[in-house]
């Protein structure tokens, strides 16, 4: 990559990300980064990087044995509930 430090305080300036894809003539100073016009146009648009995390069902809990802290694993095992939200039982 080209790096140009005229003018720019010691700082290096990289081209943007999408300098050969869409001729972005702008410049950066974090490498492989797109410049702040290619991010406007939704160049560099991405999904939700952290999608909502779905309840698992493994548990992690402490273990000490012989002054040697582990940990163990089980399955969470959840109650059926039925429409109004009483348990097996019937909410008595």
């Amino acid at each position: 990559m080209a790096k140009d430090m005229s003018g720019s305080g010691g700082f290096y300036k990289y081209r943007c990300k999408y300098f050969y894809a869409k001729s972005c003539q702008n410049w950066v100073y974090v490498n492989g980064e797109a410049c702040i016009t290619c991010l406007a146009e939704g160049c560099d648009a991405h999904e939700a990087e952290d999608p909502e995390p779905s309840p698992s069902p493994d548990m992690c809990y402490p273990i000490m044995r012989d002054r040697i802290l582990g940990h163990g694993y089980t399955v969470a095992r959840w109650p059926d509930v039925d429409a109004t939200g009483a348990g097996p039982s019937g909410g008595n």
